[in-house]
C-alpha cells in the first residue's frame, strides 16, 4: 500500500497518472529480499540502494544480510573482498566511507582500499577484519574522508602506499605521500587469485583513480561513481569535461559491479555509468535555456534556475558543481564570462 501511495504521488492529476498506465513500458517482476537491520527483518524492494547487494550475498533469501551500513561492521562480499565503513556519515559522505580489503588466497595477504578518515576507531576495525597481513594500501583520491587513515595504518602494518598527488592542494589530504605514484594502466597482483588494474579517472579530482578485480569485474569506484547522489565536481581540481570523459571511458570496460566509497555495492554498471551522464546532460541543458532566457547573468541567479529540484540547503555545494559546467562550456566556446555575468557566446 505505501508503494502504491508513492507511485501514485508522483502525479499531479488524474489524467498524468492515467497518461503513464496507458503508456507502453517495461515491467520487471520481482519478488521483496528479506534482510535485517534497525527495523528488523523485513523485505527489502528493488528502490533501496541493498537490494542488488542482498541478491548476491544472500541468494537464497535466508535474511542473514543487512538493509544498513553499520560503522565499524566487516562485511564479506566474496572470497576476495571485505567492506568496513567509516562512522564519518554526514551529507557529503552519505552513510559513510567504504574502506575496502581486498586479496586472500592461499598467501592470506591483503590490500586496503581507501584506508578512510582519520579515526582510530575505523583503524582498528579495519585491522581486525583483515583475515590476513596487509601488505599494500591503495588510495582512489586525497579528499579528507578518503586518504587520512593511509598514516595510521601504513605505521601499523608496515604497508606500501599507492596512489597520485592532486594538481591543486584546496580540499587535499596533505600528509598523502606514496610510495609509488600512480598514472593509470598498472597492474597489481594482490594474491595468486586477486589482481587489480588501475584505471585513472579525472574529474571529481585530477588525481581520482578506480581499481578493477578483474576476477570479480567489480570496479572500486571512490566517489567517481556514487550510489545515493551525484557528486560535487568542485574547481580547480575538479573538472566536468574531465568526469564525463572518465565516465564515458569507463563505458568501454568489462565491468559487473561497481563498489562505490560510500553506498551498497551496485549492480548494472553501464546503466548507472550512463544514467550520469544522461542527469549531466540534462543538467547542462538546463544551465544553457537559463542562459538563453535569461541573457548574461551572475552564478547566483543562474544556481536557482538550474538547480530548482535541489533543496536549498544543498546549493553552496551545487554551485561548485555548476561553476564545473559553466567551465567546461565555456572551453568549448559555447559560453563566456564577462564582469562576473556568463552568457551565450554570439
Amino acid at each position: 500500500t505505501l508503494k502504491t501511495l508513492e507511485m501514485l504521488a508522483h502525479h499531479g492529476t488524474l489524467e498524468s497518472l492515467l497518461g503513464w498506465a496507458a503508456a507502453p513500458r517495461d515491467v520487471a517482476l520481482v519478488m521483496p529480499r528479506v534482510a535485517s537491520g534497525a527495523q528488523g527483518l523485513r523485505p527489502v524492494l528493488p528502490d533501496e540502494y541493498a537490494w542488488a547487494e542482498i541478491g548476491r550475498l544472500d541468494p537464497a533469501g535466508h535474511g542473514h544480510c543487512s538493509y544498513d551500513l553499520v560503522p565499524g561492521n566487516a562485511v564479506r562480499l566474496s572470497s576476495r573482498v571485505i567492506r568496513v565503513t567509516a562512522n564519518n556519515g554526514s551529507i557529503m559522505t552519505g552513510p559513510g566511507t567504504n574502506t575496502y580489503l581486498v586479496g586472500g588466497g592461499a598467501r592470506n595477504v591483503w590490500a586496503v582500499i581507501d584506508p578512510g578518515p582519520a579515526l582510530d576507531d575505523h583503524v582498528q576495525a579495519v585491522l581486525a577484519a583483515a583475515p590476513g597481513p596487509i601488505t599494500s594500501i591503495f588510495v582512489t583520491h586525497t579528499h579528507k574522508d578518503h586518504s587520512p587513515a593511509a598514516l595510521a595504518l601504513q605505521a601499523q602494518t608496515g604497508a606500501r602506499l599507492h596512489g597520485r598527488i592532486a594538481d591543486h592542494a584546496q580540499w587535499q589530504d596533505s600528509t598523502f605521500v606514496p610510495d609509488q605514484a600512480l598514472a593509470g594502466g598498472e597492474r597489481f597482483e594482490l594474491s595468486d587469485d586477486a589482481s587489480l588494474r588501475v584505471i585513472h579517472t579525472p574529474g571529481h579530482a585530477s588525481n581520482h583513480l578506480c581499481y578493477l578485480l578483474e576476477q570479480e569485474k567489480l570496479l572500486f569506484t571512490g566517489d567517481h561513481v556514487m550510489q545515493s547522489s551525484t557528486v560535487v565536481i568542485n574547481p580547480p581540481d575538479g573538472d566536468m569535461r574531465a568526469y564525463l570523459g572518465s565516465l564515458r571511458a569507463l563505458l568501454d570496460e568489462p565491468l559487473e559491479w561497481l563498489a562505490p566509497g560510500h553506498g551498497f555495492l551496485m549492480a548494472a554498471p553501464r546503466q548507472a555509468l550512463q544514467s550520469i551522464i544522461a542527469h549531466r546532460g540534462r543538467r547542462e541543458a538546463k544551465l544553457l535555456l537559463a542562459l538563453r532566457e535569461l541573457g548574461p547573468s551572475p552564478i547566483e541567479a543562474l544556481l536557482p534556475r538550474v538547480y530548482d529540484d535541489v533543496a536549498l540547503r544543498l546549493h553552496a555545494m551545487a554551485q561548485r558543481s555548476l561553476t564545473a559546467h559553466l567551465f567546461k562550456l565555456r572551453d568549448e566556446a559555447l559560453v563566456g564570462c564577462e564582469n562576473g555575468c556568463w552568457a551565450l557566446a554570439s
